[in-house]
């Protein structure tokens, strides 16, 4: 079963995520926050999938790498694209492509909505495993 919650109150702002390899949880009083973890040994089609929700370079970025580190850069832009929505109170309806990223050297927002204030105020990280997971947490500095 795959959960996801993003909650606020007043003090605090919260996410958490899981998957069958586990399950991540943070929260800030100082940042809006969003988090998620992935199975990279999910069995999907990436190329498809990111044609249809990413951008151009991000779908280029994962064209490029061979094929075992396809799923890993697919999986990496899809949890940081979802913490990145997490972090403005919003989830896959408000549309993965309202956010950008470039992967190298760093994880990093190209893009971001500018009701929210761009991307300038935001800061993305991803979580590597040797589990097999993916997960990402997107900060976002409150107004």
């Amino acid at each position: 079963m795959r959960v996801h919650f993003v909650g606020y109150r007043a003090d605090a702002w919260f996410s958490f995520s899981s998957c069958r390899l586990g399950f991540l949880g943070a929260w800030s009083l100082k940042y809006a926050i969003g988090v998620d973890i992935e199975d990279r040994a999910r069995h999907l089609k990436a190329l498809d999938l990111a044609n249809h929700y990413f951008s151009k370079d991000e779908t280029n970025a994962i064209k490029r790498v061979e094929n075992h580190k396809r799923m890993r850069t697919f999986f990496r832009l899809w949890s940081l694209k979802e913490a990145a929505l997490k972090s403005i109170g919003e989830g896959l309806p408000f549309g993965l492509d309202a956010f950008e990223f470039e992967l190298a050297p760093s994880p990093r927002i190209v893009h971001a909505p500018p009701e929210w204030g761009g991307a300038k105020r935001f800061k993305a990280h991803t979580i590597e495993s040797t589990t097999g997971s993916c997960a990402a947490l997107v900060i976002r500095k409150r107004a």
